[in-house]
């Protein structure tokens, strides 16, 4: 997981690889590549909101998802990222 101030790259390597980049009002294509074959994914952002604090990072983020052109689904991922030396750490 990348973060900048106004975007989210995230890449996933294994059985199955993907690197995803979401962008406030910017749509990025990418593969999904699977064992079974590729599926060409659209992220079309709508919304990367990210809060920072000295201890603590907040991510939401708004997108549509397509597959091969078509549209699949609204969806969001929302991550809340604390510091090791917090000491509020919990998994939900």
């Amino acid at each position: 997981i990348k973060l900048t101030e106004d975007s989210l790259v995230i890449t996933k390597k294994g059985i199955s690889n993907v690197h995803m980049i979401f962008e406030k009002n910017r749509k990025n294509v990418s593969y999904y590549n699977t064992p079974f074959g590729s599926l060409l994914i659209g992220i079309d952002a709508k919304s990367v909101d990210i809060a920072e604090t000295e201890d603590n990072i907040d991510v939401k983020v708004k997108y549509n998802l397509e597959v091969n052109y078509e549209h699949l689904a609204d969806c969001s991922i929302t991550m809340n990222i604390k510091s090791k030396e917090a000491g509020n750490f919990t998994l939900s």
